[in-house]
This record gives structure tokens, C-alpha cells and sequence, in this order.
């Protein structure tokens, strides 16, 4: 993690300036910048030479892939891609600077009223459905994949995005890829569960830690799990639930995404869609809303079994939410696909009517 601390800062990405350091994560470093040619400023994400070792050429095409998906989508609900270009430090993508929190610490800057969340949901809703209206499914929709700027909640990180449904490969049912063990360990967030021979952290002044999971092979956008071997390693979600990412577990599969997020398909290991994300949406509003996730679950599996089985929380004592929302939500919580609204359109239809029924 030091290493990660003391990285010295880059005079420049290609042709643009580096002024800071805005985040790191499993995937790479992100900066502020300034593109002298265009005179505006820039964030730069940025995959080293060598954060996958042996791997590099498929970590640039990944990065591609992410820059050439986001570009397709010109809405002001996803970050704006610019430019992907090669530097001696590595792949880049070049992109809006966002003057703002993600939508997870949105949440916990201040205390906000459910219409406050509503409404910063339903930017970012707006922009998941564009994606799904170009065909583009995301596939890690999550509150910290939401960046919000001028009040304007946009979509980023579509580096899981696929094109059209794509199937999941289910973990073994033996194998608890996360499990909690009690933690010293200081506040952060899994912010990727990706593929590995080897677990590594990376953290940065925020004190956000993401779990990086590598080893790609040809085949998978992400890889298999084939097994991990070692020290169980404890960090904490979101700074309040520790979380041991285990050594010595044996797994066939890979998770895409982050399963906290995830719907009934992806753990069972159907096809990933629109819907997928639309359950992925529905849980994180659910958070927002009532300040804790639907489904219980201090591990993996324990979360798999109540998305599930549909075992939803109760309605939390000190809620003030509308009921009418909740049901909303709670259809786009069914374990089955079918059942769910028809899409986050859809969805975002049903607000907006019933609210408009409710209160004009």
C-alpha cells in the first residue's frame, strides 16, 4: 500500500497536464488534468505498464473497449469520453472532469430527504437506460460508479459493460469468495472484485481501498477464478461491514460485478441483462433511501441466498420513505428477471406517474 501512496505524480499523460490525484483503484489511477490544445480540463484514467503482470496487452484492450463503449453514449447522465491513447506510463482514457463526490459519498455527506435521493437516482437512471437503449448492459452499477457534479448524477466505469445479455458463470456453491471476520482495519470499499492467483490492495488518501483480483486469461472479459492461496486479508465495505477476502478457497467461475449489487442470474449464472441492472439500481435507491442494503449478508454466499430467495429486509423503524416507493423498488427486486419492470425506463415511468398521482 505504500508504494501505492508514494507513487510520484506524472508531468503529463500524452498530451495532457496532470495537476492531481483524484482516485485509485483495482483498474487503475485516476487524475486531474488540463488538455492544452483544447484549453479545458480533464480526468485521465490511467492502467500502468505492469498492473497486470504478463497481462498488459489485455489490459489495454480492456481499457479500449471501455472508452469505445462510454463514447457510443452522448447523454448528460454518463461521463463524456474525449480520447484513449498510449503513454510511456500506459493506457489511457482521457474524459470529463467531474467536480464532485461519487453517489456514495453524495449520501453520506448530509442527511438527504427521499426526494433528494429520488431525484439524484433518477439522473443516474436516465443515464443506465441510455446505455440499455444503445444495447450496452453495465454489469457494476453501484452508488460509487455514479459521479455527482453541478447536481447532475452521471454513470461511469463501464469497464464491465457488455454488449447485449452475456452469461454469468456462477462460484462454486462451496466457495465464499468474501467472508467478514471482526477488523482493525481502516474505512474503505471493495470497489472490484475481478481474478487472481494473488490478492492485492491498493488505497489512496480517502482512504478508499479497492481488492484487485488478477490473472486475466483469453477467453473472459475478466477471467476465471482458478484458486487463491494464502492469508486471508480484512478490509471493510463501505466503512461499516469488515470484509475477509479468503485465502485458501477454491472456485470455478468469476463474479462481474460487485456482489453486494448483484441479481439472482448473475449468482446462478444466467444471462446478465438490462434487468440485471435494473435490480442492481433497485438496490443501491434502497440504499440511499433507507441507509442500508436490501438483502442481508456478511458474505458472499449469505447475500446470494437471500437475493435469491427474495428474503428483503423489513421496513427499517426510523424510515420515512413513502410506501409507494418501496413497492416500486421491491418489484425491481425480484429474484426473477420476468417479474421485474419491464425496464429502467419503466421503472423511472413509475416514479415519476405515482409521484406525480401522490402530490399534484
Amino acid at each position: 500500500m505504500g508504494q501505492a501512496e508514494t507513487t510520484p505524480l506524472p508531468g503529463a499523460i500524452g498530451r495532457y497536464r496532470i495537476t492531481r490525484k483524484i482516485g485509485e483503484g483495482g483498474m487503475g489511477v485516476v487524475y486531474a488534468g488540463f488538455d492544452p490544445e483544447l484549453q479545458r480540463d480533464v480526468a485521465v484514467k490511467l492502467i500502468r505498464s505492469g498492473q497486470f503482470r504478463g497481462n498488459t496487452q489485455r489490459a489495454s484492450d480492456r481499457l479500449r473497449r471501455e472508452a469505445q463503449i462510454t463514447a457510443q453514449l452522448a447523454h448528460p447522465n454518463v461521463v463524456t469520453i474525449y480520447d484513449v491513447g498510449e503513454s510511456d506510463d500506459g493506457v489511457y482514457i482521457a474524459m470529463e472532469l467531474v467536480d464532485g463526490p461519487s453517489l456514495a459519498r453524495w449520501m453520506r455527506q448530509d442527511a438527504r430527504t427521499w426526494r433528494e435521493v429520488v431525484s439524484m437516482f433518477f439522473g443516474a437512471g436516465r443515464g443506465l437506460a441510455a446505455a440499455h437503449d444503445e444495447g450496452l448492459i453495465h454489469r457494476d452499477f453501484k452508488p460509487s460508479n455514479v459521479l455527482v457534479g453541478d447536481r447532475r448524477a452521471r454513470v461511469v466505469d463501464f469497464g464491465l459493460a457488455h454488449d447485449g445479455p452475456v452469461r454469468s458463470r456462477a462460484p462454486a456453491p462451496t466457495a465464499d469468495v468474501l467472508s467478514t471476520a471482526p477488523s482493525d482495519s481502516g474505512r474503505g470499499r471493495v470497489d472490484d472484485i475481478l481474478t487472481t492467483s494473488s490478492v492485492t490492495t491498493t488505497t489512496n488518501g480517502a482512504g478508499d481501498v479497492s481488492v484487485t483480483i488478477s490473472s486475466l486469461r483469453e477467453g473472459s472479459p475478466v477471467g476465471d477464478v482458478e484458486s487463491t492461496t494464502g492469508d486471508a486479508m480484512t478490509i471493510t465495505v463501505d466503512g461499516d461491514d469488515p470484509v475477509t477476502v479468503e485465502g485458501s478457497v477454491t472456485t470455478t467461475g468469476h463474479f462481474v460485478g460487485t456482489p453486494a449489487y448483484m441479481a439472482a442470474e448473475q449468482f446462478l449464472g444466467g444471462d446478465a441483462d438490462a434487468r440485471s441492472d435494473q435490480f442492481s439500481f433497485c438496490v443501491s435507491l434502497y440504499e440511499g433511501l433507507y441507509g442500508e442494503r436490501p438483502f442481508e449478508g456478511k458474505t458472499a454466499s449469505e447475500i446470494a441466498r437471500n437475493v435469491v430467495a427474495g428474503n428483503i429486509r423489513p421496513t427499517p423503524g426510523r424510515a420515512r420513505v413513502p410506501g409507494w416507493i418501496r413497492n416500486i423498488l421491491l418489484r425491481g427486486l425480484d429474484p426473477d428477471p420476468q417479474q421485474r419492470h419491464e425496464s429502467v425506463k419503466a421503472l423511472l415511468a413509475s416514479v415519476w406517474f405515482t409521484a406525480r398521482v401522490m402530490f399534484d
